[in-house]
């Protein structure tokens, strides 16, 4: 994942390109040096737009793949599309991989399918799935109900599952940044103003390349541990 989301960022900020569909379709992962090493492969750029043409970079049109649309893009509103979605979208591949395995052989047993929480991102209206991922981003804690449905003999699990919830903390509650970055819900202003919400997610707008570069020396960090670990396993 790491090669696909660094991909992304250089494409992001080289050639002012936003992919805009991070999805299970459009990420491939194959091995090398005879599964020693896993790398990824990011296709597919139909929903891609140049951030550089105002009207095409607003979340009115709603694009991408249901299960894995940021926030933003689900509720579309007027904010600017940057690549904070992108990487809010593969957070939420990172959350199907741990669900549903790599492949439909790891997929998990058909009896428990109807009780997976993650399923509820492909019901419903395209609010309420916008709601629903705020209420599992909102706080640490909130997110576990995600992922202790992973799968846990999957290869890798526990690194998946710990990428995950670091991604989570960087994105949406990062120590770095003030309280009015904080949370994935909208919360009041302050004591005193009235029908005033301030939206996370709006905010960290003006943060986009900062947090997207910690992101990707999150997901590096935990690439370079797990290819370490293939590496003496074999």
């Amino acid at each position: 994942m790491a090669d696909v989301m660094h991909v992304h960022n250089r494409i992001r900020w080289n050639v002012g390109i936003l992919h805009r569909d991070i999805s299970s379709n459009n990420v491939f992962f194959y091995e090398i040096d005879g599964g020693k090493d896993v790398r990824g492969l990011l296709i597919d750029f139909d929903h891609a737009v140049d951030v550089s043409i105002p009207k095409v970079t607003r979340h009115l049109d709603r694009s991408g793949t249901l299960s894995f649309m940021s926030i933003n893009n689900l509720a579309g509103n007027i904010q600017w599309v940057t690549g904070l979605d992108d990487w809010e979208s593969a957070l939420y591949l990172m959350c199907w991989i741990g669900t549903y395995g790599f492949n439909k052989h790891q997929a998990p047993d058909p009896a428990v399918l109807d009780k997976l929480k993650i399923r509820k991102w492909c019901e419903g209206s395209l609010d309420d799935i916008a709601w629903l991922k705020r209420v599992f981003l909102e706080t640490e804690n909130s997110l576990y109900y995600l992922t202790d449905q992973f799968l846990q003999d999957l290869p890798m699990i526990e690194y998946i599952k710990g990428l995950v919830h670091a991604l989570r903390t960087k994105l949406i509650s990062s120590p770095d940044l003030g309280f009015e970055f904080h949370g994935a819900q909208k919360k009041s202003a302050g004591q005193g103003v009235r029908d005033v919400r301030i939206d996370p997610f709006e905010n960290r707008i003006g943060k986009e390349r900062q947090l997207m570069t910690s992101l990707l020396q999150i997901l590096e960090g935990y690439s370079e541990r797990t290819r370490i670990l293939r590496r003496s396993n074999k």
